[in-house]
Formats: structure tokens, C-alpha cells, sequence
């Protein structure tokens, strides 16, 4: 087997080749090689060009020669159809010469009966009518066999085309092809005998932008591959969405550019929790990275304007190859979110044409509590507003064949706002239209869908008087709780896009008879598109796709959603294929409700050839039924839960694997040998995260028991460094997708990160902090929050600039240091080019890296007790400043951690303990975060005299910072479970306000429950008080100007704590580069290097 990729039209001219012709080209990939077929065919293809060739047909003595024929008639789609033939053909068949021709004797007649006429004649009643169907067969005209290819239509020819090479054993993936071995086999016509017909209109494939390992980091090549690699599967359609903040739905209005996020990339841009980073080459696994940037050509920064048109100038090519192919394109909008409702904007309107609403804050999207207004569509004014809107979307995209409101479930401004907030005559009408059906009332957010359909019917009008009859309106969301609604408000002719989005707690909506039939329910007199999930970016984003949906036809037909069609919803694209090709095929007659079994068998055959398909197709139905589906990239945490059930897991990867081992791999090629070597490390890439993460999570809880020294041991097993790397290699198995490098990053910032945390934590890494201009998206929904320093060791800072900081950040070219061989001075210079400044004191707290998220889930926590080496980097910049101009005087202590939180007790035993609660100095409430002590059970019950609700006694042993147990009352108790076999002389207790409350409490021990014992206590908290004190003169201490200055400071922490490091300026400004603090213990575990040499700054 060979794999192909072939993207479609390419944008640089020297790729241009002639009608059949392929160009190749070494690829990185593991045995690949590119082929790139010239799409301009499509568009420039002559008569008078094929004639051409044919006088330069080659004679008899040259070995078999075939004509593949097209009428001179012929849409470019057909002659499209015919080079593709021609070119795959040539490439499976090397042997014989094909060339595509409009005239002359022909040994294959491609085209349509519209196109050539003489089909009808020759296939009679076998002519297909079907839209998108198509014959091949054979016969006998002028004399002589010849194959014939017809079409209802050009789509049909063309799905013929790829029907046919399917049936020779050209296979089809989102990344590329998969080709048999040539053969010196003259070229058979006598077994040509299929046809087929798609069984639903509209098939839909759906890439979304947001992540680094989605779309948003595509350039045209991947974007023209994706749209060509899914219409030879079999799809029609595609689709993609622009948030509010999507600069490639940018407009202007009355003289206002919209205000528009990124296209994200690892400098800029931040949606979804997009961590930045400086040079993603030195990265664990950053080999395969090129350059210091990862992202598309269109991610720029610069104005509103600049990043509208880079993105618009982007898609649009990428939408023209939709177009050339006649692939349907449908694009989603969003219009009720905080950032589609531009503030600046809307405030142009008078105010008749806006209503004013009340708003909840919606931290995730930007969203700050109090009022704000939303525009009124039914005014000629606010009317304009969309009509601007659609006009430049369409002015941008004339390829656009359906634009697709798109709202989210809830907490938006037009999810949320109140009935009574509606225009009056809205109100009034909503009134009405209820009294009609007055179930209608308690449809989910039916009023916010009422005031909607408006938005829907501005849509409607643009495009009519726009002169665009022929795009359609459609309105979508996630799950399918809005289609009540939306089907009663809403314009007939308006079909509705449902996400499955439910998929992801195992509810999906095609999974029983009963959620089917509420479909049904709305599908019966209305076009609805149902999106399926191939993996889920909330939480089953990488491992294996999600088992294809069996008798899938079946499902669309009892939703009847059949006459309408159906989506796919993905990000990356490997190895999502077979979820791919089982929903097509079961939508095509010839393959209607196709087993998994089959699917498995036909993409085993395309894998690994027909030696080794029966073993190799056990594994795939094995592999897409039980292997685990793991990960998310919409949060801080690539990992956000306990991947439970170690043992479980280790032995399904053992069955697997022992599928995969059964392979006989002296019978594959190299590409087959490849395939086996992608999956075998796929699993072992699975079970190396499980081992990791179960690893991580029995050191946490160490942690919180108090039980440092096991903890450090337990995380001394932890490499994700290394889970990394070897991702990295064995994606290159089957050819590297951009998607992959994009979680080469996305684990690298998103996952590691949170390890090298909690090294920190139990001294077992240094602290980081290296002082730096941060770039922040405040448009981005859920926007990332971290931006990321790796030094060319590959050692991870922590970049804290102006948002992090609240000083300004400064940059300089060249860095002179004191000593020019050491490997620290390098890090040093590196470091040292950019830094923070004030003239007034910069307060800094020092403590482990992520103090806080985008999200919910991270807060501050501390260094372990111990000794550490503090050291700090700092520069003049200025060439002229001299000695006196660059004082500092420089201040460290332990950080207030509040009232004392750590108390000493006379050796303990028991099986439960309490604290008899009493309130604080400030008030009767009692509350506290957590409770930790070596002796505690955590498996144990924890209760409590009461609590407030959301506010469970359990909070308090749960590791959270940011939960906690509540209780009003003066003499309330709270009561956890011991280990009686442990003694411990020491409680900790992590009062909530801590640092301005002094709560009343008493200790108790009991071994029954019911006898307790009062247990003495005393505070054991570090005195606050100075570890270091000094005044630096700069320029003096450094030896000169513009050099590197790095000081050094031991520090011993008694308790677990944060510093506080404050410098303050004597003369001249503040100014701090780079912080380290290294512990000063034998437990350190360095980080596992690799053999590369990481990029220099």
C-alpha cells in the first residue's frame, strides 16, 4: 500500500502542472510522499487543450494506450472527474498511458446525459436519475470494449470517478489516499459493473474553529485538502463557524470596524484556553516544528481591520476550491454572544432601533454584569445593522450556499434577558403567538428563540434583496432542546443544526427510540441536520474516534431527518477516519447501514493490503468499541478528571495489542508497516497517560495526607516529558497532521505544566518566573491565561508581564553577561532581554507556576518547607546610565498565609477527630477550606452539626482550595475520620479569611464516636519576618550597563508558604527580568533531557 496525500489546488504558481499531470515531493512524513493534483483543470480547462494532446498521442509501439473521453460539452466538474480518473489510473496501472481527450475513438466515456447525449443510447433504462448517481459499466462502442462512467449530474461523475477507484483499492482519508501496490495486470474494463446513489441530500463535514489542533491553524493547502479529501469519501457539504470574535466574520458598520479576536496561534490569540509559548522547537517533542511559531499565515496581529482582512483573504481560497469542486458551503454565525453584539456598534443606533437588557457576568466570554443593548432587527436601522453583516460575509464568501444563525444554549444576552426587557411590541406579539399554542410558553428559552426568529427573518430578507435567492437561512445550536421552539417561531423554510452534544455523557440522541422520536417530532414538517461527534473537545478529544452509530440510516430515517442530511463535527482529522467513512457508507445505497464489521474489514484492506486484512480489521473493530477516549482543549486541564481503572485498561491494551501482534508484518510494505507501528504506539500512548496520570493522582493524595517523602517518591515516576516525545514520534506513522502538532503544544501547556507545578509544590523543581511582554485576547471565550518560556535546557518559566503584573514590560536586542561559557549565562542573556519596570515598588509573590486559571480548578498554592536559593535577574538597559542611577532596595519575606493555620499537638491516636467550632472574631460563621493531617482517613465519612448548601462538610478533604465547608452558628462541629493505627501530632487548617479572622475552635478526639476527648494545642506558624534585605546598586553590581546581573539570596521556610519579594526604586526605575528559586535538597529530580539540541533564542 502507498498513502498519497492530495490537497487540491495549490496557491504558489510553481506547482501549476499540466491537465493529468502529478508533481511529487519528498514529504517528513515516515515513508510518504506528496501528490498534488493541478486543480486548475477545474476552472481552465480547454477543448482545445485536449485536442492538443491528442495529436500527440502516443503510438502502438509505446506499450497500452487509453483514452478516457469527455464531451466537449462537459461541465469543468466533469473534466475534473476525468483528470482524476486519468491521474490515478496512471499511478495504479503504470504500465498503460492515459489521457484524457474530447474527441476521437475512446477506450472510457465519462459525462452525464446532458453532457453526451449518447449515454442515454447506450445504457437506456440503466441510465441513472438519482441526484449524485452514477453508472459505470462496460459495452461494446464502435466495435471495441469500452468502460463507461455516467453521471446524473457532474457531482455524480464525480463520485463515480472516486466509486470506481474505491473499487480498484484507491482508498480515501481526511489526510491523504491510500493506493495498492501498481501492477503490470493489463487494465480490465470487462469487470466494470457498479453503481450507486447517495440516500440523503446533504452530508456534512464540520471543522470548527477555536483550537490549536483544529482548523484555526491551517493554511490554505490543509483547508483545500480537507474540503477534497471529504468529497471522496463522499461528502457533499462543508461547514465552519465564526464565534463573535472570528476575525473571518468581520464587518463594518456606519464607519465602525468590528472589533474581532485572533485566529489563534501560540503568540496570539487565546480562545479555549490557548497557551502561548516562545518557540514551540523547544518543547518536548518540538522536533517536528520548523519554526519558533505555530499557526496559519492568516494568524497576525495588528488592527481590527488587518486581521478581518488576513483571515477573509485565507478562507476565501480556501472556500473557492469548495466552490471549483461544487461542494456546498455552509457558514455559521454567531449572533447572540457578548462579543456579536459590539457595544461600540449598536450604540451608532438611535435608540429606537435597541432595547436595553439586563446581563449576569459570563466570565468565560468577557461579559461584566449590568446593562447592555441588543439590536432591534424589525427597525430600518437596526435591520441595517444584519444587512451590513450578510453583505460583507457574502461579498467575501460568493460561495456561501447556506449562512447559519448560531446561538448558544444559554447565558448570553439573548439567552438570558427577561421577557419583560423585549420591545413592547414584542411582547405584545409573543403574548399573541403563545395564546395560539399555549404549550409554546414552556418551551425551553421560548421567548429568547421568539425574539431570535427575528434575526433569522432579517437574514432572509438581506440575501433576498442582495440578489442571493439561492442561500439559505438555517438556525443551529448545541444539543436539541431548542428545537421545540425554533420550529415554532421560525420561518418554515428555515432548517435547524442540532450538536449531539450529549454524546459526551453517553446520551446521544441516536442512541434510543424515544430521543429519536422527539426529532421526528420536528424533522416531519421541517428540515433538521443532526451533527454527530466524531470525538468531543470537551472530554473524548484523542485515543480513538467515537464508535461509529450502527444502522445509521435507519436513525435518520426514523428522526426523519433522511430527506434532509447529516453532519460530522471534528478537529482533528487522525484518526478519526473510520468514524468517517462508516456514516458515509451507510448513507450511499450500494452500502446502506454497512456494518462496523465490514468498515473495519475495507479500511484493514487500505491500511495493510489483502495479506493481513482479517487480523488487522479484528484490531480496528476492537480498537473503535473499547480503546479509552481521554483529553479536552476548552479548559486549563488537558486531563480535567481521574482516569480510573488502571489494571482494567492495561488489560484491554494487552488484548489489543495482541490483535496487533498477530500481524504477520514480513507479509506489508513499508506504509503497511507504518499503519501497525501508528497504532501500536497510539495505545501505548493511551496507557502511558493513564500510568502517568494515576501516578500523578496517588501523589497528590500523599500530598494531602501529609505524606511528603512518599509524594516525592510516587512523582519521581512521572515523566510526561516523555509521553510527549514519544507522541511525537509515532504520529509521524501515517503522515504528521497539523492537528497533532497541535497537541504536541497543547499537552506541553496545557498538561505538563501542572506536573512541573506540583514538583514545585513538594521542592522537587525550581520556580520559574521570567518577566515578559504576554499578549491577552479579551474577546476570546474562556480565553487562555498562560504564556510560557522555555529556555534552550527546555526548562518551562512562567511569563508574567503587564496583565500579569500591572508594570510595563520592556525588550531589548542585546544582552551583554558576565561570564560568556557557562550554559547559565545563555539563560541568563535570554532571560535578561525582557523585563518589567516602574518607578514606583513592584510587589511580586513567588510561589509554585498557574496561581490562577481561565477557568475554575487552579488557585494559589505553596512551596514546600526547606531550604531554597533565590535568585533573581535584572539589567540597566540604558548604555549611558552610570553607578548611582539604577538603585534598588530589594525585600523578601514570607508571605501572610492569615491567621495560623498550623497547630502542634501532643503525639495522637483515634478514629475520629473534631473541631467544636465557635465562629471567628468577625462573625458566628464557621468555614472552612480544607483539613489535613497525617493520620487522616480520606476514604473515610466526613459530617458535620449542619452546612450551607453548596458548602458540604466533604469540601474540606477534597484538595481543593476554592471549596470549602460553611456553617452560621455559634457552636457547630465538624467531624473526619482517622487512621487509629497512625499517630500524628500535627493539624492543619486552611480557614476560610483567614488573614482577617481569628476563629474559636477546640480539638477533639474520640475511638467511638461517642466519648471525646479535648486534644491541647498550639500555634506552629513561621513568624513573619524578613529572609532577605538589600540595596543593589545596578549598573555597579553588573560591571556596566546593559549586562546581565544576577543575584543570589538563601532562603529557609519553616511551614509551607509563598515569598513575597518587593523591590522598591531608590533612584531610578525598578526592573526585574527573570525569578528563580531552587530548592536546596538531594530530592530534587531533574527533568529527563533529551539527546536534541533545543533552537537558540
Amino acid at each position: 500500500m502507498q498513502l498519497h496525500t492530495q490537497p487540491g489546488p495549490r496557491h504558489e504558481a510553481t506547482d501549476c502542472l499540466g491537465p493529468g499531470e502529478r508533481f511529487s515531493r519528498p514529504r517528513r512524513q515516515f515513508l510518504l510522499f506528496a501528490v498534488v493534483i493541478f486543480m486548475s483543470t477545474v476552472t481552465g480547462y480547454a477543448a482545445e487543450n485536449a485536442t492538443a494532446r491528442s495529436e500527440e498521442r502516443p503510438t502502438s509501439s509505446e506499450g497500452p494506450h487509453c483514452v478516457i473521453q469527455v464531451a466537449p460539452a462537459a461541465t469543468d466538474i466533469e473534466r475534473l472527474a476525468a483528470t482524476e480518473l486519468a491521474g490515478y489510473l496512471k499511478q495504479l496501472y503504470p504500465g498503460t498511458g492515459f489521457e484524457v481527450q474530447t474527441d476521437g475513438a475512446a477506450d472510457i466515456l465519462v459525462g452525464t446525459p446532458l453532457s453526451m447525449p449518447r449515454l442515454n443510447e447506450l445504457l437506456g433504462s440503466r441510465t441513472p436519475e438519482a441526484p449524485e448517481g452514477y453508472l459505470v459499466t462496460h459495452a461494446t462502442v464502435d466495435g471495441r470494449p469500452t468502460g463507461i462512467l455516467c453521471g446524473t449530474d457532474p457531482a455524480g461523475v464525480l463520485y463515480g470517478a472516486y466509486g470506481l477507484l474505491r473499487d480498484l483499492g484507491v482508498g480515501y482519508l481526511l489526510n491523504g489516499d491510500t493506493l495498492p501496490e501498481p501492477t503490470t495486470k493489463p487494465f480490465p474494463l470487462s469487470n466494470w459493473n457498479l453503481s450507486d446513489r447517495p440516500l440523503v441530500p446533504t452530508r456534512v463535514v464540520f471543522n470548527w474553529h477555536n483550537f490549536l489542533s483544529g482548523c484555526s491553524t491551517w493554511d490554505v493547502e490543509q483547508w483545500q485538502q480537507w474540503i477534497t479529501q471529504s468529497q471522496k469519501m463522499g461528502y457533499n457539504t462543508v461547514m465552519v463557524h465564526a464565534y463573535g470574535n472570528n476575525p473571518m466574520a468581520g464587518f463594518k458598520f456606519e464607519g465602525v470596524q468590528k472589533p474581532v479576536g485572533y485566529l489563534s496561534s501560540t503568540q496570539v490569540g487565546r480562545d479555549w484556553s490557548t497557551n502561548h509559548v516562545n518557540d514551540v522547537r523547544r518543547l518536548d517533542g518540538g522536533e517536528v516544528f520548523d519554526t519558533a511559531v505555530f499557526g496559519c499565515d492568516a494568524a497576525v496581529n495588528g488592527t481590527n481591520l488587518q486581521r478581518t482582512q488576513a483571515a477573509q483573504a485565507l478562507m476565501a481560497e480556501a472556500f473557492a476550491t469548495a466552490e471549483a469542486r461544487a461542494v456546498d458551503l455552509f457558514f455559521a454565525v454567531d449572533v447572540d454572544t457578548t462579543s456579536a453584539n459590539p457595544q461600540a456598534m449598536i450604540e451608532h443606533l438611535p435608540k429606537h432601533a435597541r432595547f436595553e437588557i439586563g446581563v449576569k457576568e459570563a466570565a468565560w466570554m468577557g461579559q461584566a454584569s449590568g446593562k447592555m443593548w441588543l439590536v432591534n432587527p424589525e427597525t430600518p436601522e437596526g435591520y441595517g445593522f444584519y444587512r451590513a453583516q450578510v453583505q460583507q460575509l457574502l461579498d467575501a464568501y460568493p460561495q456561501i450556499d447556506s449562512l447559519v444563525v448560531w446561538h448558544r444554549k444559554s447565558s448570553t444576552p439573548w439567552m438570558e434577558f427577561a421577557l419583560e426587557s423585549m420591545p413592547k411590541a414584542w411582547q405584545e406579539e409573543f403574548a399573541a403567538e403563545v395564546a395560539k399554542t399555549p404549550d409554546a410558553m414552556d418551551f425551553y428559552h421560548s421567548h429568547h428563540l421568539f425574539a431570535q426568529a427575528k434575526i433569522v427573518i432579517a437574514f432572509q430578507r438581506a440575501v433576498t434583496e442582495l440578489g442571493h435567492d439561492d442561500v439559505k437561512i438555517a438556525f443551529g445550536s448545541w444539543d436539541f432542546d431548542f428545537l421545540p421552539a425554533a420550529h415554532r417561531f421560525m420561518p418554515s423554510d428555515v432548517a435547524l443544526i442540532p450538536l449531539d452534544w450529549m454524546v459526551l455523557k453517553d446520551a446521544s440522541v441516536f442512541d434510543t427510540h424515544e430521543r429519536r422520536l422527539a426529532v421526528a417530532k420536528v424533522a416531519a414538517t421541517r428540515p433538521v441536520i443532526p451533527i454527530a461527534w466524531a470525538h468531543h473537545d470537551d472530554g473524548n478529544y484523542v485515543g480513538r474516534p467515537y464508535t461509529p452509530i450502527p444502522n445509521f440510516h435507519d436513525c435518520l430515517t426514523e428522526m426523519k431527518c433522511q430527506t434532509a442530511g447529516f453532519g460530522i463535527i471534528h478537529w482533528t482529522t487522525k484518526p478519526l477516519d473510520l468514524y468517517f467513512q462508516s456514516l458515509i457508507n451507510q448513507v450511499w445505497r450500494s452500502s446502506e447501514n454497512e456494518s462496523l464489521e465490514r468498515t473495519c474489514r475495507q479500511m484493514a484492506q487500505q491500511f495493510v493490503g489483502d495479506e493481513q486484512t482479517e487480523p488487522f480489521a479484528a484490531y480496528l473493530q476492537d480498537w473503535v468499541t473499547t480503546m479509552p477516549k481521554i483529553g479536552r482543549e476548552t479548559s486549563d486541564f488537558f486531563i480535567d478528571h481521574e482516569l480510573k481503572d488502571l489494571p482494567g485498561t492495561e488489560a484491554a491494551q494487552r488484548r489489543r495489542l495482541k490483535l496487533l501482534n498477530a500481524i504477520d508484518r514480513s507479509e506489508l510494505d513499508a506504509t503497511g508497516n507504518a499503519w501497525v507501528d501508528y497504532f501500536t504506539g497510539l495505545e501505548k500512548f493511551i496507557l502511558d497517560i493513564y500510568r502517568t496520570e494515576n501516578a500523578f493522582h496517588l501523589a497528590k493524595n500523599q500530598h494531602l495526607a501529609g505524606q511528603i517523602d512518599a509524594a516525592r517518591t510516587t512523582m519521581a515516576t512521572c515523566q510526561p516529558e516523555e509521553v510527549i516525545e514519544r507522541f511525537a514520534n509515532f504520529s509521524q506513522h501515517g503522515g504528521l497532521t497539523r492537528g497533532e502538532k497541535g497537541l504536541i503544544v497543547s499537552m506541553n501547556t496545557r498538561w505538563l505544566p501542572h506536573y512541573v507545578r506540583f514538583r514545585q509544590m513538594l521542592a522537587t523543581e525550581p520556580v520559574r518566573y521570567n518577566f515578559a511582554p504576554t499578549s491577552h485576547d479579551l474577546l476570546a471565550q474562556s480565553r487562555g491565561v498562560f504564556t510560557f518560556h522555555f529556555d534552550d535546557q527546555g526548562d518551562m518559566w512562567q511569563c508574567l508581564g503587564s496583565e500579569e503584573t500591572d508594570a510595563k514590560t520592556f525588550a531589548i536586542d542585546a544582552v551583554r553577561t558576565q561570564r560568556d561559557t557557562a550554559k547559565a549565562d545563555a539563560i541568563t542573556e535570554a532571560i535578561c532581554r525582557t523585563g518589567i519596570e516602574s518607578d514606583k515598588p513592584i510587589e511580586l509573590t513567588l510561589q509554585p507556576i498557574l496561581p490562577r486559571g481561565g477557568r475554575s480548578g487552579l488557585t494559589s498554592e505553596k512551596l514546600a518547607a526547606g531550604e531554597y536559593l533565590l535568585m533573581l535577574m535584572t539589567i540597566e538597559p540604558d548604555e549611558a546610565a552610570g553607578v548611582g542611577d539604577h538603585v534598588v532596595d530589594l525585600r523578601v519575606e514570607v508571605a501572610q498565609q492569615g491567621a495560623s493555620s498550623r497547630y502542634q499537638l501532643a503525639p495522637t491516636r483515634a478514629k475520629h477527630l473534631r473541631l467544636q467550632c465557635r465562629g471567628s472574631d468577625k462573625s458566628q460563621w464557621n468555614s472552612i477550606h480544607e483539613i489535613r493531617c497525617e493520620a487522616l482517613d480520606r476514604s473515610g465519612p466526613v459530617t458535620a452539626s449542619g452546612q450551607n448548601p453548596h458548602y458540604a462538610p466533604e469540601n474540606t478533604v477534597d484538595g481543593k482550595n476554592d471549596t470549602r465547608w460553611a456553617v452560621e452558628g455559634s457552636d457547630h462541629w465538624i467531624q473526619l475520620t482517622l487512621d487509629p493505627k497512625r499517630s500524628f501530632d500535627r493539624l492543619e487548617i486552611d480557614w476560610y479569611d483567614g488573614a482577617s479572622r481569628l476563629y474559636d475552635f477546640d480539638i477533639l478526639c474520640s475511638d467511638d464516636g461517642e466519648t471525646w476527648q479535648t486534644v491541647s494545642h498550639g500555634a506552629d506558624s513561621q513568624p513573619q519576618g524578613l529572609l532577605a534585605l538589600d540595596r543593589i546598586d545596578v549598573v555597579d553590581a553588573a560591571g556596566g550597563s546593559n549586562k546581565a546581573l544576577t543575584l543570589s539570596y538563601p532562603v529557609k521556610l519553616i511551614n509551607p508558604s509563598t515569598l513575597r519579594l518587593t523591590l522598591t526604586p531608590v533612584s531610578g526605575k525598578v526592573r526585574i527580568c527573570g525569578a528563580i528559586l531552587t530548592p536546596l535538597n538531594e530530592l530534587t529530580f531533574p527533568r529527563v533531557r533529551r539527546s536534541r539540541k533545543f533552537p537558540s533564542e
